[in-house]
């Protein structure tokens, strides 16, 4: 039975899930959105480590020697082949497995 003050336990949990659910997707939303511009953003790479430019910066101002920044470039262009063979090799198709021979 209802009291008189109108008061109802079930509208009160219905409103709380309601609540619950509109926060989650409001957080599902903002982070869809930040996730999303962090990803179209240039300056943003997925490695760690050194770009050429960043090298080349360091190195004109005096920061890393020629030695160093031989050294330096050296790793990052072998970083950048080694993970162009590598997606090179995963957009290449597999042969198709070849068919059972008979005994």
């Amino acid at each position: 039975m209802i009291p008189a003050s109108g008061y109802s336990p079930m509208g009160e949990l219905v409103f709380g899930l309601l609540l619950i659910l509109g926060l989650v997707a409001l957080l599902w939303f903002a982070r869809k959105a930040l996730l999303g511009s962090i990803r179209q953003d240039p300056s943003v790479t997925s490695s760690a480590g050194f770009t050429l430019a960043d090298l080349r910066a360091l190195h004109r101002s005096g920061k890393m020697t020629d030695a160093e920044y031989e050294l330096a470039k050296a790793q990052v262009v072998k970083r950048v082949q080694a993970a162009a063979a590598r997606e090179a090799g995963a957009s290449r198709p597999s042969p198709p497995p070849s068919p059972p021979q008979a005994d």
